[in-house]
């Protein structure tokens, strides 16, 4: 078949890439749209404790 179209052809133009399967894992991603109103809350929470409001903390 020659170089071309033999294996080291194929493996030329192939990257191997690494996959994680997680079977702990959320079914998506929290921050991803479309939001819900718990996530909406539970993330702007998160910011709020790790970050503080700013200047506009009291």
């Amino acid at each position: 078949m020659g170089a071309r179209h033999g294996k080291i052809g194929i493996q030329k133009y192939a990257k191997r890439q690494n996959l994680l399967v997680t079977r702990f894992g959320l079914n998506r991603e929290l921050y991803y749209f479309p939001y819900s109103r718990g996530a909406s809350t539970l993330t702007e929470w998160v910011i709020v404790t790790l970050y503080g409001r700013g200047s506009r903390r009291r």
